[in-house]
Parts: structure tokens; C-alpha cells; sequence
């Protein structure tokens, strides 16, 4: 099994698929350098899908894919004291551009303050409940997408902000057989006779038996082998 990424993604976008609360400043959710993508939930509802996509990922053609690994680097809240926020959708984006059913969020409260965490997403075996060929993974339109929301409401409305979001899969390449009856292509001089008067000009033979030869060429000075 190989892997490639962690992939940041090369396409954001704020998906009013579910919920009400908008994404601001989608585009900060493609690199680490502590500017976010951010939200303020002012009610009882979650906000907009977060979607990310286009993560150039070129897993070679055949390979079959072992797993999906997201990772979320996120906030919760600032200053003043805010209620936490929570996942409450994150799924995976398809290469025709759909939602996946599975929802793999998380319980845990998104961390407050200034504080950051990373949050992990499926594993090197977890394909997310779907089926995937390497030109799927490899399509503009496969992602993940993130909504949150909030459990209490106490204290403020909370700001949920995502710094990065990345994926890494895990494949393992096709084995490609050689096949022992191919060989290069070619015309090759292996012997010279001396042709009896009553053989055509040319008399092609199709010998059974020898690998990597297609047919033979038979003339009045020479046989040759085509590979």
C-alpha cells in the first residue's frame, strides 16, 4: 500500500446544501497561516456545507483505493466567552459532484479560544461507505464538505473557523503481468537458405509454438522472424 498527499485543496466554496449560516472567506481553508474560513451561528441551526474540492490528487490508472484520510485543522470560538461548536455533517464529495451518506463527524466540541486542533477523518482502510476507482479520486469534483453547528446556547454565539482541510489517500497499485508471447516488434535476419527452384517468391508461416513470434517470412535467399 502507498500513499499520496496530504492535499490541500484547490476549490472552496460555501454549499448551501443544509443549513442557514453562511461561510465567509472560504478561500483561507486551503493553507495553514492562521486565516480561516469562519461562520457566527446566531441560532439553533447549522451552518452551510464548507466544500472543498479540486485536490490534484493522480493516483495511476488500475489502483485500488484502500482509504480516505481528512484532516480538519479548526477553532470554535474567540473572545468574549462564546458556546462551543460542534460537527454536525462532515461527508464526502463524490467525482460527479454528489454527497455522500456516510457522516463522519465527531462529538467532540471544536476547541475555544485561540486554541487549534486537527481532526482526523476515515483512515488508510475507510472508503467512506462508497466505491472508488483512481479517476474518481483523481476528478476535480471529489472532496470532502464540513458543517457545524452548536449543542448549548448560553453563553454567545459561536464562530466556527477552519484553517486547513487535506486529504491523503491510501492505494495499492495494479500489478501488471508481462505477457510472455509479446515481444518487441520487428522483422530480424536469423538464417539465410538456399531456396529450391519451385518455391514461390514469398511464403509466410505462422510457426505454433515459439513464443514472441508472430509469423515467419519465407523467401529464395533469407527467413526472417516477426517479433
Amino acid at each position: 500500500m502507498v500513499s499520496e498527499g496530504a492535499n490541500s485543496p484547490g476549490t472552496m466554496a460555501d454549499d448551501s446544501a443544509v443549513g442557514t449560516i453562511i461561510w465567509s472567506n472560504v478561500n483561507n481553508a486551503k493553507i495553514d497561516d492562521s486565516s480561516y474560513a469562519d461562520a457566527s451561528i446566531t441560532s439553533a441551526t447549522a451552518t452551510h456545507y464548507l466544500k472543498a474540492t479540486n485536490f490534484s490528487f493522480s493516483i495511476p490508472t488500475g489502483a485500488t483505493i484502500d482509504g480516505i484520510t481528512v484532516d480538519i485543522l479548526k477553532r470554535g470560538a474567540g473572545p468574549p466567552i462564546k458556546d462551543p461548536a460542534n460537527d454536525s455533517e462532515v461527508k464526502i464529495v463524490k467525482a460527479d459532484g454528489s454527497i455522500g451518506t456516510t457522516n463522519k463527524a465527531i462529538v467532540t466540541n471544536w476547541p475555544t479560544g485561540t486554541n487549534e486542533r486537527t481532526d482526523t477523518y476515515g483512515s488508510s482502510t475507510d472508503l467512506w461507505d462508497e466505491t472508488w476507482t483512481a479517476e474518481n479520486i483523481n476528478d476535480t469534483d471529489f472532496g470532502v464538505v464540513i458543517s457545524a453547528d452548536r449543542t448549548i446556547a448560553s453563553e454567545g454565539n459561536p464562530d466556527p473557523k477552519v484553517d486547513l482541510i487535506t486529504i491523503t489517500i491510501n492505494y495499492t497499485e495494479a500489478v501488471i503481468m508481462p505477457n510472455p508471447n509479446k515481444g518487441t516488434k520487428s522483422t530480424k535476419e536469423i538464417a539465410t537458405i538456399t531456396a529450391e527452384e519451385n518455391i514461390g517468391e514469398v511464403l509466410s508461416l505462422k510457426p505454433e509454438g515459439i513464443n514472441g513470434v508472430k509469423s515467419t517470412v519465407l523467401s529464395k535467399e533469407r527467413v526472417g522472424l516477426e517479433l
